[in-house]
């Protein structure tokens, strides 16, 4: 990766479009890029809390998720040990599953399936669990 591609991969990092976000996000997922300097950059994203379509079949989750998932794509791509913690992890979840927990909480959900994720998360009710990458 040059220079310019690693500028313009950090911008769409740092959109403040959602879905430019999680598309770079999707891509680096599936075709890593074994650079240690991409590295960098999702680490600063691991803050991003926003909630979206993280991936196809529809799956609703935090940024976060999407980054955690990138960031173990690249470590792999450089043949990394796995040895980060990554604590409080929001699961990916099917518009299904998003129900089935709401209906297990006792919480109502609004109609739009990333408001109800958000719903789910603001009730405390999410799982979360540890990523080690």
């Amino acid at each position: 990766m040059n220079d310019a591609e690693l500028q313009a991969l950090a911008e769409d990092l740092a959109s403040d479009d959602l879905e430019t976000r999680l598309a770079t996000l999707a891509a680096l997922r599936s075709a890593p890029e074994a650079d240690r300097r991409v590295l960098t950059l999702l680490e600063a994203r691991l803050d991003d809390r926003a909630i979206g379509l993280v991936s196809m079949p529809p799956r609703i989750g935090e940024v976060r998720t999407a980054v955690v998932d990138a960031l173990d794509a690249t470590r792999r791509a450089l043949d990394l040990p796995a040895t980060h913690r990554i604590e409080d992890v929001h699961p990916a979840l099917s518009a299904t599953e998003v129900e089935s927990l709401a209906a297990a909480n006792g919480v109502e959900l609004p109609a739009d399936p990333v408001e109800a994720y958000k719903a789910l998360r603001d009730a405390g009710v999410l799982p979360t669990r540890e990523r080690v990458i």
